[in-house]
């Protein structure tokens, strides 16, 4: 119940099994090609990082990054949108051919629904940087909850009163 919101799941992505969604825009196999191929050199990057969890309970440890291209044209992107958001992927990259034309990819934050334009040569070292970002502000966000919504009681009496708050 802490990894939701109204519009689905919330997962921080040491939980998530698919850290990055992209959602290509197009109309014709060409312009997803287009795409593909310019998405290309910054993927491998990607591939081959991994995002570093902090912990105070455990050892820093390395998750490599898990990404999905969803290029079925059967479904719309706001369709593929609000899947990815049902399931609670940390990022999800959508890019069209204007994108291509302009030199840049547009990010969208799972956990706090900020949509981040950056520049192509930096879309690989934005997408672990944001990564460890929302892996850290939904720790914190936990952290305070859970201070919150912890009391102590010593009578019976206290608690249903806790509880009927």
């Amino acid at each position: 119940m802490a990894h939701s919101d109204d519009k689905g799941l919330v997962l921080p992505p040491a939980l998530a099994p698919m850290h990055v969604v992209i959602v290509p825009i197009f109309k014709t196999t060409e312009d997803l090609q287009t795409i593909k191929s310019y998405l290309a050199p910054e993927l491998d990057k990607l591939q081959k990082s991994s995002f570093t969890i902090t912990s105070q309970f455990l050892d820093n440890f390395s998750i490599p990054i898990t990404i999905k291209i969803d290029d079925d044209d059967q479904k719309s992107p706001g369709w593929k949108y609000n899947e990815y958001e049902l399931k609670g992927v940390p990022l999800r990259i959508a890019i069209g051919k204007r994108d291509v034309e302009n030199g840049q990819v547009e990010l969208y934050r799972r956990d706090t629904g900020e949509k981040i334009i950056v520049k192509i040569e930096e879309f690989a070292d934005a997408v672990i940087t944001l990564l460890n970002e929302i892996q850290q502000s939904l720790f914190m966000k936990h952290e305070t909850f859970s201070k919150e919504h912890t009391f102590i009681v010593d009578t019976y009496e206290e608690f249903k009163e806790k509880i009927e708050q």
